[in-house]
């Protein structure tokens, strides 16, 4: 259904067609569904900036502070270079939204956004891509926000509970399973 072959992807019934990318499918989601995104155009306009923002930032980034530490160290394919590239740029990232949650909620409106739902598994991974975030009491209140709701520890738990990726549980032995299902 993904030209790219890749996941997510999802199926709407209704109108007989895929829909692939985490931001299309929230984007799709909102519409369809008149929610998560406000029908004030800057609102409107704001939530779609930040929802790119985790699009071509956030998740590329601190996908790949993950992948150099967590997948290719420990299959023999160390890059300190690469690691401090990623890991200090998703850190410069994750102040940017520090500063935008200043003095609010949510990084956009009164209530969360598909922004807010994008960003949040990926900021909320830190701590598997080993980035620092003590001083960043703004982001560290939204991820208390978000980790209070019962749908996110729900969602959390699917397609199966992965705690290690926030500092939980056996650590080491989640990370070298998790470099053996990429080994050459």
């Amino acid at each position: 259904m993904n030209p790219n072959g890749k996941i997510p992807t999802i199926w709407d019934r209704a109108e007989g067609r895929a829909i692939f990318e985490s931001g299309a499918i929230l984007w799709h989601l909102a519409e369809k569904y008149g929610r998560f995104l406000s029908d004030d155009p800057v609102e409107r306009s704001e939530t779609l900036q930040w929802l790119f923002f985790q699009v071509g930032h956030i998740g590329p980034i601190m996908g790949q502070a993950m992948f150099f530490q967590r997948i290719a160290k420990p299959n023999g394919d160390e890059v300190p270079y690469a690691i401090d590239r990623y890991v200090s740029e998703s850190r410069r990232l994750l102040e940017v939204l520090d500063t935008r949650l200043q003095g609010r909620d949510w990084l956009v409106g009164s209530e969360m956004s598909i922004a807010d739902i994008a960003i949040y598994p990926w900021a909320r991974s830190y701590f598997w891509a080993t980035v620092d975030v003590d001083g960043l009491p703004n982001l560290s209140a939204w991820f208390d926000r978000l980790d209070a709701m019962p749908r996110v520890q729900e969602a959390l738990q699917l397609p199966e509970p992965r705690p290690s990726a926030f500092g939980k549980g056996d650590i080491e032995a989640a990370a070298s399973a998790n470099a053996a299902r990429f080994k050459a």
